[in-house]
C-alpha cells in the first residue's frame, strides 16, 4: 500500500486529473471496471489504493503514476473553442 502522505497527494491528484478531464467518479470506475462505491472510497481517503490499482489508474488518465503521486503535479487543461459561424 501507499504511505499515508502519498496517499493524500495521489487523493489529490485523482480529483483534478477527473475534474480536468470533466469525468464523473462513476464514469471512471466504468472505465477501470470498478465499482463507483470503490472510486468514491478512493477519494474520500476510506480505502487505500494499491500499486496494481495505481497503475489502472495511470491507464485509464493516460498520466505516469509516478506523477499522481507527484505533490507538485501541474494538470494542464487544454481548451478548445468552438465557434459558431451563422
Amino acid at each position: 500500500m501507499i504511505k499515508k502522505r502519498s496517499s493524500t497527494i495521489l487523493r489529490n491528484n485523482l480529483k483534478k486529473c477527473i475534474d480536468s478531464m470533466k469525468m464523473s467518479p462513476r464514469q471512471l470506475a466504468i472505465k477501470m471496471k470498478r465499482s463507483p462505491a470503490a472510486v468514491s472510497r478512493w477519494l474520500a481517503g476510506e480505502r487505500d489504493v494499491s500499486l496494481e490499482i495505481l497503475d489502472e489508474l495511470s491507464d485509464v488518465l493516460d498520466i505516469k503514476a509516478s506523477d499522481l503521486i507527484n505533490p507538485k503535479l501541474k494538470i494542464k487543461v487544454e481548451v478548445k473553442r468552438i465557434i459558431t459561424i451563422s
